[in-house]
C-alpha cells in the first residue's frame, strides 16, 4: 500500500535568498529547477491525489524539519537513479526529521498501464515515502518544472532552501548536504591553516577530488572513479589525485588499473606512504612477496632477526622470518595484514564496505551497461 499523504505549504513569497554553498555551486552550476519560484521563495501549495484517487489536503508536515519534493517519471533514467538514492536518504534521515514526498509526472493523462508501471517501480525499490500522482501535470506547470527529475527542499517555515534540476553525478551529495543544513546536522570541515601543502594543486583538481572522495565514502564507486580521473587529468602533478584514483580502482576490484596512477603518484612524491603501501598491497595480493617487500622498503632488506631502523616504516621482522623459513604464503598474509593496518591509519581502509541489495543491483547494472 502506498502511504496516503500530501504536503501543504504556504503561498509564494517575494524575496529570494540564495543558500547554496561554494562546493555545490562549483559541482552543479546551481542551475534553476523551476521557472515559477526560486531558492528563498515560499513553496507553492500542492493538492494532489494518490493512486486511489483520494485527494490529500489535510496532512501537515509541520513537525518535520524539512520536506523534500521529488518530481519524477519512470521513463527518465535519472529519475530512477535519484529514486534509488532517495530510498537510502529516507532510511538515513527520516527519524531525524526529513520527509520525502514523490510526485509522479508520467504523462499529461495517465491510464491504468501508466499507474501499473509506476506501482511496479515503487515495489521493486521498496519505496516507503508518499507517492502522489500529478494528473494533467497541474502542479508540474504551476511550479514550472524545467527538467525531469527536479527536486525542491522546503524548510519548516515553507521556504524553498534548495533546488536541483535533473540529477547530476553530484546529485546525492548535494541533496544530502542541503538536508543536513536544513535539519541542523551539517558540520563544516575544519581546516588547519598551519598545514600548507608543499604543492598547490589547481582548483579544478581539488573540486573533482573532493567530490570523488565523498562519492567513494558513500559506496558509489562507479560515480567516484570518473571524478577522481578528472581530478588526475586536471592536474597531473598532484599526487593525491593519482593516489585516490588508484585506491578507488583497488576498492572496485580493478587492481591492475590501479598500478598506473599509483606509480605516477610514487614518482611525483616518493615520500608519500600511501602510493607505496597500495602498490605493495597489489603485489602481496598476487602472492609476489619479494616484489611487495622491494616496493615497501625500496632498499636492501635487513637481515632476519636484526632490528629495523627507526625510519624504515612498519616492522617486517616477522614477515622476513617467515620468508626465511620458506613459509611464503604465511609471509604474504602477514605482510598484507601489516599493509592494510598502515593504510587504515592513513584513512585508506581496504575492508569491503557493506552495500545494500539495491545498491549492489544498481552497480551491477551500471557495469553491464558500460561493457
Amino acid at each position: 500500500m502506498l502511504i496516503r499523504s500530501v504536503y501543504r505549504i504556504f503561498p509564494r513569497g517575494l524575496t529570494a535568498l540564495l543558500v547554496v554553498g561554494f562546493f555545490l555551486i562549483a559541482a552543479s552550476g546551481a542551475a534553476a529547477a523551476f521557472k515559477n519560484l526560486m531558492v528563498g521563495d515560499q513553496a507553492l501549495p500542492i493538492e494532489l491525489e494518490d493512486f486511489g484517487k483520494n485527494v490529500h489536503t489535510q496532512v501537515d508536515y509541520g513537525d518535520s524539519g524539512a520536506v523534500l519534493l521529488f518530481f519524477w517519471a519512470t521513463w527518465s533514467g535519472r529519475s530512477l537513479r535519484e529514486l534509488d538514492d532517495l530510498v537510502k536518504l529516507d532510511d538515513q534521515y527520516r527519524e531525524k526529521g526529513l520527509r520525502i514526498v514523490a510526485i509522479n509526472v508520467e504523462n499529461q493523462t495517465m491510464d491504468s498501464q501508466d499507474l501499473a508501471r509506476i506501482d511496479e517501480v515503487l515495489k521493486d525499490r521498496n519505496v516507503g515515502f508518499p507517492m502522489l500522482v500529478d494528473q494533467k501535470l497541474k502542479t508540474y506547470n504551476e511550479w514550472g518544472v524545467i527538467a525531469t527529475p527536479s527536486t525542491a527542499l522546503v524548510d519548516r517555515a515553507g521556504n524553498v532552501v534548495f533546488d536541483l534540476s535533473s540529477y547530476p553525478t553530484s546529485g546525492y551529495l548535494e541533496i544530502e548536504t542541503a538536508v543536513q543544513k536544513a535539519l541542523g546536522l551539517y558540520v563544516e570541515e575544519e581546516v588547519d591553516v598551519a598545514k600548507k601543502p608543499s604543492y598547490e594543486p589547481t582548483r579544478e583538481a581539488l573540486l573533482h577530488l573532493g567530490l570523488g572522495k565523498r562519492l567513494m565514502e558513500k559506496g558509489f564507486m562507479s560515480k567516484a572513479i570518473p571524478e577522481l580521473a578528472k581530478s588526475a587529468a586536471a592536474d597531473s602533478r598532484y599526487p593525491d589525485s593519482h593516489i585516490y584514483l588508484g585506491y578507488a580502482y583497488i576498492k572496485d576490484g580493478r587492481g591492475e588499473e590501479a598500478r598506473v596512477p599509483l606509480a605516477a603518484a610514487r614518482e611525483l612524491d616518493p615520500e608519500r606512504p600511501e602510493s607505496v603501501l597500495l602498490l605493495a598491497h597489489l603485489s602481496a595480493s598476487q602472492e609476489r612477496l619479494d616484489e611487495a617487500l622491494d616496493i615497501l622498503l625500496g632498499r636492501e632488506l635487513p637481515e632476519p632477526g636484526t632490528e629495523p631502523a627507526e625510519d624504515s616504516g612498519p616492522d617486517l621482522s616477522d614477515v622476513l622470518a617467515l620468508q626465511e623459513e620458506g613459509k611464503a604464503k604465511e609471509a604474504v598474509e602477514k605482510l598484507d595484514g601489516i599493509i592494510k593496518a598502515e593504510l587504515a591509519q592513513l584513512g585508506l581502509p581496504l575492508e569491503e564496505k557493506k552495500v545494500d541489495a539495491m545498491e549492489k543491483m544498481r552497480l551491477m547494472m551500471e557495469k553491464q551497461g558500460a561493457q
